[in-house]
């Protein structure tokens, strides 16, 4: 069990890492980047 929840992290820190990069060169897009990808964690965690 414990894999499966470090494998769900390692996931959701890795999509982060890119929108991180993305909000560098637009800020206004980041943002809103980051509201997305806060509501993606949750589904995937079901999965």
């Amino acid at each position: 069990m414990s894999e499966a929840k470090v494998g769900s992290t390692g996931g959701a820190r890795r999509r982060a890492k890119p929108a991180t990069a993305f909000g560098e060169g637009t800020p206004a897009l980041g943002q809103a980047s980051d509201a997305q990808r806060d509501h993606a964690p949750p589904p995937a965690r079901g999965v």
